[in-house]
This record gives structure tokens, sequence and C-alpha cells, in this order.
């Protein structure tokens, strides 16, 4: 005869292990919409210019995101050696928008990927710099920076 008590010992032990992996899933799972950016590339390799060269830098992104649109925004800001800036772009919204075909499933999510660039512009004063690129998409937010040389 099957004890009723062992019974409902081992069906709350798997309610409670089912539980914990349903949580841990869903826990686990990233915000979307979720944008991240790559590796900052210069128009130079060795990230080195003269004074009054044209620079422009730029990186990757992939977003990943619901829903048929997103938006999100860029900010491309050069800081000098004292953390004071020198340049930034304004920042820029962007909207991505997808046409779903009928047998797409409603919470499907979209990843695209593209480049943010910043304009062309000219830095007069021999020095290091920082360069850097902010994305924002919701709750997201990615940055990357490196250093670029400016000799007279």
């Amino acid at each position: 005869m099957v004890d009723m008590g062992k019974v409902v010992v081992i069906v709350a032990v798997l309610a409670a292990i089912m539980a914990t992996a349903i949580i841990a899933f869903y826990v686990g799972r990233p915000e979307l919409p979720e944008i991240n950016l790559m590796h900052l590339y210069f128009s130079h390799a060795n990230q080195t210019y003269t004074q009054a060269e044209n620079i422009s830098y730029w990186a990757s992104y992939a977003l990943r995101f619901r829903g048929t649109s997103v938006e999100f925004s860029t900010e491309i800001i050069v800081k000098d050696e004292s953390g004071k800036e020198v340049y930034r772009n304004p920042v820029v919204r962007k909207c991505l928008s997808v046409t779903p075909v009928p047998s797409t499933p409603r919470n499907h999510v979209w990843e695209c990927t593209g480049t943010i660039r910043s304009e062309t512009f000219a830095l007069p004063e021999p020095g290091e710099y920082e360069a850097s690129i902010i994305a924002r998409a919701g709750e997201s937010c990615d940055r990357v920076l490196d250093t670029l040389r400016v000799v007279g």
C-alpha cells in the first residue's frame, strides 16, 4: 500500500524543483529591447592623427527586440585627457521597423545588426583623447570606448 504522506512529499519536492527551474529560466533572460555594441573602429588603424586631420570612428551593434518596431538612441563623445568634452555628435534617435509574415509567432524576438558612425571631425590640439559611443534601447545601455592620439 502506498503511504499518502510520502506521495505528498514527493509531489511537493517535484513542484518546488519545477518552480525553481521556471524562475531561473525567466530571471536569466535579458529584458528586451537589448542593445550590444562591438569594438570601436577608427579611420586610421593605429588611431593616431595629425592636427586638423579628419577623424571618424564607428561601432557595430546587435539589437534584440519584440514587436514590430523599436527605438534606440546613440551618443558619440570625445574627451581630452582632463575629461573635458571636445567633440559630441548630437543624440541621434533611430527607429527600426519590421514587417512580420502571418506565420511569425506573436512573441518573436527580432535581431538586427547595424553600424553607428561618427561624423567626420578634427581635433586641433595634440594629445590623447577618449572616444566613446553610447547606445540606449529601453532599459538597456551599452558603451564602448578607446583612445586616439593627435600629434603635432
